[in-house]
């Protein structure tokens, strides 16, 4: 099962080619949908061993593009289809699936929040790391926008106890 969730990662963040990582991403996706007899299954739903997978295997993708090299860095760059899939899969969770996946969407929500208010884009005027700080960015608002549909996340209470605040660099 291990070998199995490398592989989605390695494809959706490792893969040099992006038509490739959309592909893989869309593909993933239809998998999550296939419905399943729930009396003949021994293992998990795909949509929950896929949200298992991108929720638990450690991705860099929570650090700003100059505290990075190499590979990490390459991968920052490429996360788009990562983020995608993952706010797909998140996307209306409903309580009993929550509860499933062990996950608390309210905390992911102030993660983010937290996470958006800690980014340092990087003072160096190379675009590249600019673009990958974009990018990394980008995926980040996604997902909190994705966990404020999910069931059960009171929109008040995360509009009233939170702000993020972060300079907008040309």
């Amino acid at each position: 099962m291990a070998a199995m969730g490398d592989f989605v990662i390695d494809v959706l963040l490792a893969c040099p080619h992006g038509e490739v990582r959309s592909t893989a991403m869309e593909q993933f996706f239809t998998l999550s949908a296939t419905s399943v007899n729930p009396e003949t299954i021994r293992t998990l739903h795909p949509r929950h061993f896929l949200l298992q997978v991108l929720l638990r295997v450690p991705v860099p993708l929570w650090t700003s593009s100059c505290l990075v090299r190499g590979t990490n860095q390459r991968i920052l760059g490429q996360c788009t289809q990562y983020f995608e899939l993952r706010c797909r899969l998140l996307e209306q969770l409903t309580i009993d699936d929550q509860r499933f996946v062990n996950i608390n969407p309210m905390s992911m929500i102030q993660d983010e929040i937290d996470w958006l208010n800690n980014f340092e884009p990087c003072d160096v005027e190379e675009s590249s790391l600019s673009q990958t700080d974009n990018i990394i960015i980008a995926g980040h608002l996604q997902l909190a926008k994705t966990l404020l549909t999910c069931e059960g996340v009171d929109k008040r209470q995360i509009g009233e106890s939170n702000f993020c605040v972060f300079t907008v660099r040309d």
